[in-house]
């Protein structure tokens, strides 16, 4: 089952470039100290493979909203991520959130909304089809303050579930922070981009 998720992993990261549709998460800035980190952010490290074969390359992200005090709350069973253990939304530390990614990124909202407004007449056209399914269902972003992203984030606290398609940490993450749960790294493995309910 790892096997055939590590190569899902891998198509997604190789095929990604190709797919218009961007979310928030595809809009990266990373930081090089932890004092850039404000509560409320959405900030996630890139995982890596540790085999031989493909050592140093990006296996998966991990997304979580920073707490503040050197906290972050995000899916996890503690341990890695999602693998085995009770997997829930969970208050852990920074450097155990971090593991051994030598960076963090924080997700960078004002360059999304930026996109959103410079979108060519093609561009629009192909976000369209995902935008009137949102529209319809009654789900646009929603930028929410950094004060409101960490109290949704804490009302989860203790939530169990895992979900790789419908609730992983990246759904979890931008729920709190937009109010829509998505996950550009599973749209790239499903070529395709359904909102999904966040409550």
């Amino acid at each position: 089952m790892l096997r055939i998720l590590i190569r899902i992993l891998l198509i997604a990261k190789t095929l990604g470039d190709f797919f218009p549709y961007k979310t928030p998460s595809d809009f990266k800035l990373t930081i090089s100290d932890w004092h850039q980190l404000k509560p409320g952010d959405v900030i996630g490290v890139h995982r890596k493979f540790k085999n031989k074969l493909l050592r140093g390359k990006t296996m998966y992200d991990h997304y979580g909203i920073y707490a503040g005090d050197l906290n972050v709350i995000h899916l996890s069973n503690g341990r890695n991520d999602f693998l085995g253990g009770k997997v829930c939304v969970r208050q852990d530390p920074f450097c155990q959130f971090k593991g051994e990614s030598s960076e963090v990124f924080v997700v960078d909202f004002d360059r999304f909304n930026e996109y959103l407004k410079n979108l060519s007449p093609k561009e629009k056209s192909q976000r369209l089809p995902h935008d009137v399914i949102r529209k319809i269902l009654g789900r646009n972003y929603h930028p929410y303050s950094p004060e409101e992203t960490l109290k949704r984030a804490k009302s989860k606290m203790g939530k169990e579930g895992y979900n790789l398609f419908f609730h992983n940490c990246e759904h979890f993450a931008l729920w709190c922070k937009t109010g829509i749960c998505e996950s550009s790294q599973i749209a790239r493995i499903l070529e395709i981009k359904l909102p999904a309910s966040g409550d």
